[in-house]
């Protein structure tokens, strides 16, 4: 037997599947992410896209892109499915990097004329590089309480190291 030609078949099977690509996966509560889902593997068009988050506000939750207002650490599914009805999933975690101050002193908080009195402060979140400022100019990273001689309002506010901030 002379001039045999064999010629391999092969086959490939692409498992189908999902993704989600962001911009970013960390940011201050208020921050804007921009995802875009992909399914892949199906050839079975066109794809629904369905969004879910634990935490924040989609912009939409239908379509290939969306956006995610940030309001702490989140989970972020993405389900597609294909035209035959054939479903897979996708998930990212967003880390909110947020700091929350509160002044801990009840309100109003009672002042004797001549005496003193010292606001004080508590913080939850990311609290890494902070930085209090005070309505009365004091400011600085040990700055969690402020005297206070006068009658007045008085707010703080706390930024730490990823630039987010919160005010009491």
């Amino acid at each position: 037997a002379q001039n045999w030609w064999i010629f391999p078949w092969v086959t490939a099977d692409v498992a189908y599947s999902a993704a989600i690509v962001s911009d970013s996966l960390t940011g201050c509560p208020g921050t804007v992410l921009n995802l875009t889902g992909y399914g892949f593997g199906s050839t079975a068009t066109p794809l629904t896209y369905n969004w879910t988050t634990t935490s924040g506000t989609l912009s939409t939750t239908t379509d290939q892109n969306t956006s995610l207002v940030i309001g702490g650490n989140a989970t972020v599914r993405l389900k597609v499915v294909d035209n035959n009805n054939d479903s897979t999933f996708a998930t990212v975690n967003i880390v909110s990097k947020g700091i929350n101050v509160a002044i801990t002193n009840p309100s109003p908080v009672s002042l004797t004329c001549g005496g003193s009195v010292t606001l004080t402060t508590s913080l939850t979140g990311v609290q890494t590089g902070k930085n209090y400022t005070w309505s009365n100019g004091t400011s600085g990273s040990s700055s969690f309480s402020i005297p206070v001689t006068a009658p007045g309002t008085y707010s703080v506010t706390v930024t730490n190291n990823a630039g987010c901030s919160a005010s009491a």
